[in-house]
């Protein structure tokens, strides 16, 4: 089943307003909607996603954006990892503190 997705969804995950939504459309740089009725338009999700994930990023080629957020991805989760370890280091540290604060 195809998941449709309303203008509001659409600015919500693109993260733009309504008239830069309307510029890019009329531009064609970006997919059109598909009317329901006279009011109503919708996107196919997989058309968003598949745009989305071709769109290169401040100019560059879509090759190089791509890796660009690969490694990205991979800086995200060593970051993440990295906090996580230094977090338990600093709890380990606090309580050695604490442990040679009470003994004495």
């Amino acid at each position: 089943m195809i998941e449709l997705l309303r203008e509001a969804d659409v600015l919500a995950l693109c993260k733009i307003s309504k008239a830069s939504l309307w510029k890019f459309i009329r531009l064609g740089k970006f997919p059109p909607p598909r009317r329901l009725g006279d009011k109503i338009v919708v996107w196919p999700s997989h058309e968003l996603k598949a745009y989305l994930d071709n769109l290169p990023l401040f100019g560059m080629e879509r090759n190089e954006s791509a890796q660009l957020r690969a490694k990205a991805s991979v800086r995200a989760r060593r970051a993440r990892a990295d906090a996580a370890a230094s977090a338990a280091t600093h709890d380990a540290d606090a309580d050695l503190a604490y442990s040679f604060r009470k003994a004495e």
